[in-house]
């Protein structure tokens, strides 16, 4: 046999292997969790303790209702709280629970006040509460 012969099939062997591979490669490369994002407003939010665990949210662009794990989640612009609108960035869980990654707090629009332009109307503002002792002072 010639020598030339003998490379080619064992050129064609590890081109074999190494198609497999990248073949075998790409299926678990696509078979992970894919990132979504999900806008909508916090219905409820569960504590554990001093700490969020579980946030439950109504997806703007329809009615679906879905309940968020927040266990290893980051906040951008604060900490969502009821009636908050958000845009979650998150993963699929366990049974019906989504985990969320990311978790970013659309600000509110501030109302500002001018005193000056306020012709009719009285300023009222919140009293501080007074702190009633039952020290004498003498």
């Amino acid at each position: 046999m010639l020598p030339y012969i003998k490379d080619y099939h064992k050129m064609k062997k590890s081109l074999y292997v190494v198609l497999f591979i990248g073949v075998l490669t790409s299926f678990i490369a696509c078979s992970k969790n894919e990132l979504q994002n999900l806008k909508g407003q916090v219905c409820e939010v569960q504590f554990r303790g001093d700490t969020l665990f579980a946030m439950t949210l109504t997806s703007s662009s329809s009615d679906d209702t879905l309940v968020f794990k927040l266990d290893k989640a980051r906040y951008n612009n604060g900490v969502a709280l009821k009636g908050d609108s958000v845009i979650v960035d998150y993963i699929e869980g366990k049974n019906d629970t989504l985990r969320a990654l990311v978790v970013t707090i659309i600000g509110k629009h501030s109302h500002l006040i001018e005193p000056s332009k306020m012709t009719n109307d009285s300023l009222v503002t919140r009293p501080y509460p007074v702190v009633v002792t039952n020290d004498s002072v003498e």
